[in-house]
């Protein structure tokens, strides 16, 4: 199992039909430099939440502010890139529980708590995420005004990926994916190979053991129709939230029932060829 920290765990180009919502599909839009923030620049890359709105007047989303999630105790930020603003100002602001938004930011400067909060062409970093974070996030740039909600999560104790029976060349087997005890539970996601294939659309997902704290369980399970060709292929689970991809993910080397690995295929022709030496040297 691996855990792959917030400025990394975003996968990009793979990713160009999707949001990290199930059955969302994101707008063919505007592709972005890597002018920007680590962690956000393959969703800009790969065309997620982006907007080019050059043939309007007045400012340009180059990214479009998106649903985020990050772990806590690290550092979210919601991003947000824009252009051509002229003397429109821009201000981040989050809702609080009457309904109504308090300032965080005014164009490139915190307005509130800078221990909390940080700005930089107009993305917001939450420091150090807390559960008290979560809520609806507001960006106004002018009279146009975007919102989106932020999700501090508790990332799984473990991720694990399982076969439910035996795997062996010619059968159909279920092969399964848990994340274990996560607030909320993660969406798992499928990729098979060293072109990581996506197999996503193929497993049934479910969570269980849900608490009434928000902890749970997610596990994911399809079925495969394993060929001799399967063998030592890995096929990878990754835990995904809302706009923060792989948070976590696990990777197994498919091996056959009845069908020698790599390695042992390896072993054997050591022993062969020691054997070998000996017998001529031995006549």
């Amino acid at each position: 199992m691996s855990h792959v920290g917030s400025d990394v765990g975003v996968r990009g180009s793979k990713e160009q039909e999707e949001t990290g919502v199930p059955g969302e599909k994101p707008p063919t839009e505007a592709w972005v430099g890597d002018h920007l923030p680590s962690h956000i620049r393959p969703f800009a890359e790969s065309g997620i939440r982006t907007r080019d709105l050059r043939a309007c007047h007045g400012f340009t989303f180059v990214i479009e502010p998106y649903n985020t999630s990050a772990p806590i105790g690290e550092n979210g930020t919601l991003g947000c890139i824009i252009t051509n603003k002229g003397s429109d100002s821009v201000v981040w602001k989050k809702q609080q529980s009457g309904g109504s938004y308090t300032s965080l930011t005014f164009d490139g400067n915190v307005a509130s708590d800078k221990t909390k909060y940080d700005v930089g062409t107009y993305n917001l970093t939450i420091i150090n995420v807390q559960s008290s974070d979560a809520g609806i996030y507001q960006v106004a740039v002018g009279s146009t005004t975007r919102d989106i909600y932020f999700q501090p999560v508790v990332l799984p104790t473990n991720v694990s990926v399982y076969w439910e029976n035996s795997p062996a060349s010619g059968r159909t087997v279920n092969i399964t994916c848990r994340a274990t005890y996560s607030n909320p539970p993660p969406y798992l996601r499928w990729y098979k190979g060293v072109n990581d294939l996506d197999y996503t659309s193929y497993a049934y997902y479910y969570t269980e053991n849900v608490r009434s704290s928000g902890y749970g369980d997610a596990v994911s399970t399809m079925a495969m129709t394993l060929t001799g060709s399967d063998q030592n292929t890995e096929i990878r689970c990754e835990a995904w939230y809302d706009g923060y991809y792989n948070a976590m993910n696990y990777t197994l080397n498919i091996q056959l029932s009845g069908v020698p690995s790599l390695r042992s295929q390896g072993v054997l022709a050591l022993v062969f060829l020691a054997l070998s030496v000996c017998f001529k040297s031995f006549n």
